[in-house]
């Protein structure tokens, strides 16, 4: 019933933001009385964040389960930074973009409010730690240099693909194109050096 009442808050969430998540609502549309909704959330507050968090969990899970199964297979240096490059690739077509802007917008909001940072941030490691596994793997075999902070360079990797959106909001293809190339060049430079 929890996720049935968080993917409800979702659907408002993305409809109409925040305003639109109102508890008489996602009763309604789960078929249980309101009240009934406290049984499983404190307040609207605490639904709100609990939808964000699951919100961001769904969106990270998109790009990296595939990462990790690539990562398995590699057994090369070439092979790992060809399934690096590759998240690169995937997360640059453009309907990745609304990726971005949730997590763009999911951050912004979590500035000024504790409890949905600490959410989020919460999220963001659990997410990401297996992939400091996987990176951790690539260390283990030489494939990226030994004094790389792994939990480093998951969250760059991660923030330096939502922070397309920088680009993005431009609306100018070619511009964001090469801020692509740039990324990539980036993410080649630390894997590749020695």
């Amino acid at each position: 019933m929890q996720l049935k009442i968080l993917d409800s808050a979702i659907s408002l969430l993305e409809e109409g933001g925040e305003q639109a998540i109102r508890l008489r609502s996602v009763a309604k549309m789960v078929g249980i009385a309101q009240p009934s909704l406290y049984h499983y959330f404190e307040d609207r507050e605490s639904l709100i964040t609990a939808a964000h968090a699951r919100r961001l969990k769904v969106n990270l899970a998109s790009v990296i389960d595939p990462f990790l199964s690539a990562v398995r297979a590699c057994t090369s240096r070439a092979e790992f930074l060809t399934v690096v490059l590759g998240v690169y690739k995937y997360s640059k077509h453009s309907g990745r973009k609304a990726v971005r802007e949730i997590r763009a917008e999911l951050i912004g909001a979590s500035i000024k409010r504790d409890l949905l940072r600490e959410s989020v941030v919460k999220e963001m490691s659990d997410s990401l730690a297996p992939t400091i596994e996987a990176v951790n793997f690539a260390k283990e075999r030489g494939w990226v240099r030994a004094d790389l902070d792994s939990k480093a360079f998951a969250i760059f990797n991660l923030s330096l693909i939502s922070n397309a959106i920088y680009a993005e909001i431009h609306d100018d293809e070619t511009m964001t194109e090469q801020w692509w190339n740039f990324a990539e060049e980036a993410i080649s430079a630390i894997v590749m050096r020695d």
